[in-house]
């Protein structure tokens, strides 16, 4: 090797890792720890109407137990279209509601599934959600909005 060639080895790697790190999305890879992202798991597609801050690779709970991963986040119109990877184990009935949900202020997002009760306790349905299913989700604001905007208020009220 060159003089020149041993100047221009080094320098060239640099360059071609800063180029090259700006395009890198930790949240487009699969992390390890995920849920359903492999054989374990059937994909449900989801459309709401806003998704706040919600990121892949955020979690899917039911009753604060987490049954899923978040996948794919596109715009379809004006929707939100979220890809969610459910594990096998966990089959939700037809009529399970979906909504964005966060723990704290400061917490990060996660999708909370709900399952409504028949008016007696009872499912008034056996149907269960199956691979590809797609669900229109009812919900348009959130409990997150109305705690923002109360600590906003509060905020200002404060001046």
């Amino acid at each position: 090797m060159t003089r020149l060639s041993r100047a221009l080895v080094p320098g060239a790697l640099v360059a071609g890792l800063l180029f090259t790190g700006c395009n890198i999305q930790p949240n487009d890879n699969t992390l390890p720890g995920q849920v359903a992202v492999g054989d374990d798991g059937y994909t449900v597609e989801v459309h709401f109407d806003q998704i706040e801050n919600l990121v892949p690779n955020s979690t899917v709970q039911k009753d604060n137990v987490v049954i899923g991963t978040v996948g794919e986040i596109r715009a379809e119109g004006w929707e939100a279209v979220v890809d969610l990877h459910l594990l096998d184990d966990v089959r939700l009935p037809a009529d399970a509601v979906f909504s964005i949900g966060q723990k704290t202020l400061l917490g990060a997002q996660y999708v909370e599934v709900s399952v409504p009760a028949g008016p007696t306790g009872t499912r008034p349905t056996d149907a269960r959600l199956a691979d590809g299913a797609v669900v229109r989700s009812e919900e348009h604001t959130s409990e997150l909005q109305s705690h923002s905007f109360i600590s906003y208020a509060v905020f200002c009220l404060k001046k």
